[in-house]
């Protein structure tokens, strides 16, 4: 077992790039454990310290339940505020009925010692990202309705959408001392 731990560190002291590819349903109670796993080699590969690990998760956590909830289940982001009770029973119906019993999550991980690149693709009908305002733009900030994204915004160094707005892309690099 020991040398098992030793050769593990060996292998990821020198690994320089993995990449992942995930199909996951819309389960959002399997959400925390889907997370985990993506943010599992974050440190080794020196792209943040153990310190930001919470805040990543915190982020991708958001990003899938947006997809999920947003994407495939098509629920309303203002039922989640008004009513958190109703919102989640209408989730666990939505989940057993057609359409959105069949619709699936892709998740993509490429890591390096470079940076994190996340790919997060529902199946629902997407999105106008194109009207999100500017998070880092003082003015817009009371006026910003999706807190989520204006966190995931800010702490990544680039977040982009394809035209359709089902398929989110978020990179973190690794920070130059």
């Amino acid at each position: 077992l020991i040398k098992g731990i030793h050769s593990n560190a060996y292998a990821m002291d020198h690994l320089l790039q993995e990449s992942r590819t995930l199909e996951i349903g819309n389960d959002f109670e399997d959400v925390n454990r889907i997370v985990a796993f993506m943010t599992q080699d974050l440190s080794s590969f020196g792209i943040l310290e153990q310190s930001q690990l919470f805040r990543m998760n915190v982020l991708l956590k958001e990003a899938l339940e947006n997809a999920i909830f947003h994407g495939n289940l098509e629920l309303n982001p203002e039922m989640r505020r008004d009513n958190p009770k109703l919102f989640y029973e209408t989730a666990k119906r939505k989940m057993d009925i057609d359409p959105h019993n069949n619709r699936k999550l892709l998740l993509q991980i490429d890591i390096s010692r470079n940076s994190a690149k996340y790919l997060v693709r529902d199946e629902g009908k997407g999105f106008a990202h194109s009207d999100l305002l500017d998070p880092k733009d003082p003015e817009n900030l009371p006026r910003i309705k999706g807190r989520g994204l204006l966190m995931i915004m800010n702490f990544m160094d680039e977040v982009f959408w394809n035209d359709r707005g089902n398929e989110m892309t978020m990179v973190r690099y690794r920070k130059r001392n």
